[in-house]
């Protein structure tokens, strides 16, 4: 009995968004987190949710060997996983891959993204020429910005759009690029990602903004978890995260690691 219970009750339809953490800054801009969605049937059990952390940025200086680190990867169980963005490049210094790749430090490339959930960093042409401009990194809907002028750095690519939790809001924007003039900013890509100097913003994947040389790059936004199912399928209401509702929809919010009992379809 229990089991043909599980059999008639035991899935339900869900609408899912899973964001990466956005990658830590340098001279480039960090890249975007992943970005995943789809619909899928989840049957009944719990699903462990993992939010990834933005990655670290690291400290700029001529000939710098270390990159920014990645973001970390977020889950929704063990299938649906969105991966972290990649750190921008140090100075002389190619960005990161990841899911969507760091911008390269001064007169290097940006890091490659990952087909299905991001896209490349920016590159910088310009080499050895102060302000050392450097590139954006790739956002999870575009391509990192190469950098602008001699006095000016790329622009991070754009997020993704998904009105999944009844607004229209961008996930995975990438960080700009910077160069040595604090008051020369660039932009950050829609979803999150910092414009220069500034870091990524939590709970959307985007990548961090670059810094100038002698400073310690920043930190990429957290990613985040979404799941909906509209609210009158169901027999049982689902747990975990924050439960809001929109429409005829019901919403699960999840900003830190959690898990996710999914509903019953009545």
């Amino acid at each position: 009995m229990i089991g043909s219970l599980m059999d008639r009750f035991g899935i339900a339809n869900c609408d899912y968004l899973v964001v990466g953490g956005g990658g830590g800054s340098a001279a480039g801009g960090g890249g975007g987190g992943g970005v995943i969605s789809g619909s899928t049937t989840l049957t009944l059990a719990s699903y462990t949710i993992t939010i990834g952390g933005g990655g670290t940025g690291v400290y700029v200086e001529n000939g710098g060997t270390a990159r920014a680190n990645n973001g970390e990867s977020t889950s929704l169980g063990a299938a649906l996983v969105a991966l972290g963005g990649g750190g921008g490049g140090n100075n002389n210094q190619n960005g990161a891959s990841g899911s969507s790749g760091g911008g390269g430090g001064n007169g290097f490339s940006g890091g490659a993204g990952t087909v299905g959930q991001g896209n490349n960093g920016g590159n910088s042409s310009i080499y050895l020429s102060n302000p050392y401009p450097a590139g954006g990194g790739g956002g999870a809907g575009a391509v990192g910005g190469n950098e602008q002028s001699n006095t000016l750095g790329g622009i991070g690519g754009i997020g993704v759009q998904s009105s999944i939790n009844g607004t229209p809001t961008y996930f995975g924007g990438g960080g700009a690029g910077a160069t040595l003039f604090a008051a020369n900013v660039s932009t950050g890509g829609s979803g999150g990602g910092g414009d220069s100097f500034v870091a990524g913003t939590a709970n959307t994947g985007g990548g961090a903004g670059a810094v100038n040389y002698l400073y310690t790059g920043l930190t990429g936004g957290s990613g985040v978890v979404i799941i909906r199912y509209l609210t009158a399928s169901m027999r049982v209401l689902g747990i975990g995260g924050a439960i809001t509702t929109s429409g005829l929809y019901t919403i699960h919010t999840f900003n830190s690691n959690d898990t996710f009992t999914a509903p019953i379809e009545a």
